[in-house]
């Protein structure tokens, strides 16, 4: 395309209509974030704002580039067309030529200053702010723990519907995506390159609506941890995309440069670019394979074959696997929660199940048709197995925990001394924790003391040191998995208490 007026009036105009989208979605996310009362919306918002002054500088260096054109044009003009002012052309001319040498002047000091302060700028924005963010997130989100009230306020409002808030993020992104596809699709004229750095931002705008929206769908089916958690992923993107521009600012400080090159500013993201334009990362990989082997790979005929068929065969692949992730098979011993966005919905018996795919549908096995076992008591870890407890040998641990026994009302606790074991009464099958249903069993003891209160009116107790071998197999799993966040521990503190 001819370096014309008219061609960079619409590329004036193409980044007037990006500031524009900028400034869009800007304000919608703040207004999300004031309704939805979320910090990681109003964190996403300062991430939005970033990119309003790439927009600013393009639209100055395209205009001024215009006006730069304006001025060789009329110059061109004056200079055709001699003795038309009676002798003073010639002065005419030299005035206008000043004046276009002014022009390119300050479009020159606009390349070397205006884009690299931009950069710089950019640079520093998203890493004072994504530094800021993450801290003040972090010390929110665990200054009481992941269970704790605090910690969900981070989340969407309790009053607020989280499909509203699918509907907003699912429109930006289409938004975001459909005004960055158009500025990138314009660069691949020369003189208009520079919108790159700023379709890149907008596509670093959608990422972050896709990923609202994905955990909008967990909040609306009572799971608010991941959009909390997205006040601390919304900074750390934010110092992914500042550390980036500021590499890549310095590196361009020391990068050779031709004549007439046109150069590509720091804020133009080279992770956010193959997202913008995936054909430039198949264009990159065809130079490095033509140069890793010496020949035009790229121009053979299984190269171009495979290239055809390249995207119906990865959708192919992300289909298969899709509904494969659908399919479960329950083995006879055990059985099978499915969840649906992390909530139960049911338990499955064995044979060919079905469930939704990842990351929607999930599943969590359990061995129900076999005898399980747990070790509570003194022993943090189990007793090696076929190794006979002899009293002639330690099978002790230094820093037991003691257990204390009480006898069952109406029966006499026998003393050590006696024969019999000092552990029995913990055998209890009462004593079975209320999740699983099974028997438990003890261990051998390895000592223990007995002793009576004055009086008689106490009964006698004992102090026992032992390892309890508890076997259970769950009766019911629905009441199992909904007993507790961890229904062994959950088991395995019962036991022990």
């Amino acid at each position: 395309m001819a370096q014309d007026q008219q061609s960079y009036h619409r590329a004036a105009n193409a980044a007037l209509m990006g500031l524009v989208a900028q400034i869009v979605l800007g304000v919608a996310m703040a207004l999300a974030g004031l309704w939805a009362q979320a910090p990681s919306l109003y964190a996403a918002t300062w991430q939005f704002l970033g990119g309003l002054p790439i927009w600013v500088i393009l639209w100055i260096i395209y205009h001024q580039h215009e006006i730069e054109r304006a001025e060789a044009l009329e110059v061109e003009q004056l200079s055709r067309a001699p003795g038309q002012a009676g002798g003073g052309d010639g002065a005419i001319f030299d005035s206008q030529a000043d004046e276009l040498h002014q022009a390119r002047g300050r479009l020159e000091k606009l390349y070397k200053w205006g884009l690299h302060f931009t950069g710089l700028f950019v640079a520093g924005y998203l890493l004072v702010l994504g530094i800021t963010l993450f801290i003040i997130a972090y010390n929110k989100l665990h200054a009481g723990g992941a269970g704790d009230g605090q910690f969900l306020t981070a989340a969407i409002a309790q009053d607020k519907n989280p499909l509203v808030l699918l509907g907003v993020m699912a429109g930006m992104a289409f938004f975001a995506f459909i005004v960055a596809r158009y500025q990138a699709g314009m660069t691949q004229v020369n003189e208009w390159q520079l919108l790159r750095g700023g379709a890149g931002y907008l596509i670093s705008n959608a990422i972050l609506a896709i990923a609202f929206a994905i955990v909008a769908v967990f909040s609306w089916r009572g799971q608010r941890l991941p959009l909390a958690y997205m006040s601390l992923i919304v900074p750390g993107f934010m110092l992914i995309l500042g550390g980036e521009v500021l590499l890549a600012f310095l590196l361009g400080a020391y990068r050779p440069r031709r004549p007439g090159e046109m150069p590509r500013p720091a804020f133009d993201s080279r992770l956010m670019g193959w997202l913008t334009r995936p054909e430039s990362l198949a264009n990159s990989i065809n130079q490095a394979l033509n140069y890793q082997f010496g020949i035009e790979v790229s121009r053979s005929w299984f190269y171009r074959l495979l290239s055809k068929a390249i995207t119906p065969l990865l959708a192919f692949g992300i289909l298969v696997l899709v509904l494969i992730s659908s399919v479960l098979i329950v083995t006879p011993e055990e059985a099978v929660v499915i969840t649906t966005f992390g909530k139960i919905d049911r338990v499955a018996e064995p044979g060919l199940r079905f469930k939704w795919p990842w990351p929607i549908g999930g599943a969590q096995r359990y061995p129900v048709g076999r005898i399980q076992q747990l070790y509570v008591g003194s022993y943090l870890d189990p007793l090696p197995p076929g190794k006979a407890i002899l009293w002639t040998n330690q099978h002790a641990s230094v820093t037991e925990e003691l257990l204390i026994a009480a006898p069952t009302p109406g029966v006499a606790l026998p003393s050590v001394g006696q024969g019999v074991p000092a552990a029995e009464p913990v055998t209890d099958a009462s004593a079975t924790p209320a999740p699983a249903d099974g028997a438990a069993t003890t261990s051998t003891t390895s000592g223990g003391t007995s002793g009576t209160s004055g009086g008689g009116a106490t009964p006698s107790i004992s102090l026992i040191a032992a390892q309890v071998n508890v076997q259970y197999r769950i009766r019911d799993l629905d009441q199992y998995v909904r007993s507790a966040a961890d229904p062994e521990q959950y088991l395995s503190e019962l036991s022990d208490r």
